[in-house]
């Protein structure tokens, strides 16, 4: 099996790639938009791309990278609310916020704010809904499934998930716990200070969704 694990970044992808090691290839995804046919991945950095360095971390855009036979594949697409990812550890850093896709002229003000002035600054300078959409609402797929996964509720659900990538349900019992997070106190006083809406959307969607193949 091949799994690309897509997220913008504190959603536990590192946690959940690292489990499904164990069935096949992981594949760490931070593009903002998943490619209309499946593709593997590459760096960012052309020479990279050239020389074939670098970590490979978002979907190509050369047909030549083409998965044309996707029956082995499987894209899940993790997500939290924003706010818990702009308190993980490494995803408000301006590299990471790089790697997504956030424009220059937005990192060079995100970069001079604490996370608790991005907050309040009432702009989501970030885009997250944005990236969310364009797993969950856009339709483009054309050759693959997307799973998309509140992670919030992921472990309440693992059966489902477990039976979606046809994993053995008694490897469940080895799935790492669910690690409580650092500064839950900073992260409630700042919920919904811009996300409001956007949580609401979360909050409203199954845990677990399957976004199928757009046919062609």
């Amino acid at each position: 099996m091949q799994f690309f694990i897509c997220s913008y970044g504190g959603c536990a992808s590192w946690t959940v790639a690292r489990f499904l090691r164990r069935y096949g290839t992981i594949h760490h995804i931070h593009s903002r938009k998943p490619p209309e046919y499946l593709t593997l991945p590459v760096s960012q950095k052309i020479l990279h791309r050239w020389f074939g360095g670098g970590a490979k971390e978002h979907f190509s855009n050369s047909p030549s990278d083409r998965i044309q036979d996707t029956s082995t594949c499987s894209v899940l697409y993790l997500y939290v609310k924003p706010v818990y990812s702009i308190f993980s550890k490494k995803a408000f850093s301006v590299r990471h916020l790089k790697s997504i896709d956030v424009s220059g002229t937005n990192l060079r003000r995100i970069s001079r704010m604490s996370r608790s002035d991005y907050l309040r600054g009432g702009v989501d300078l970030i885009s997250y809904e944005q990236f969310f959409d364009n797993y969950v609402s856009q339709d483009i797929n054309r050759n693959y499934n997307i799973v998309a996964v509140n992670v919030h509720k992921l472990w309440n659900h693992l059966p489902e998930l477990f039976e979606i990538l046809n994993l053995p349900q008694t490897d469940i019992e080895s799935f790492p716990h669910e690690r409580s997070r650092e500064r839950e106190k900073e992260i409630q006083e700042h919920l919904d200070d811009i996300y409001a809406h956007f949580n609401q959307r979360i909050d409203n969607m199954k845990p677990i969704v399957v976004v199928h193949a757009k046919k062609v």
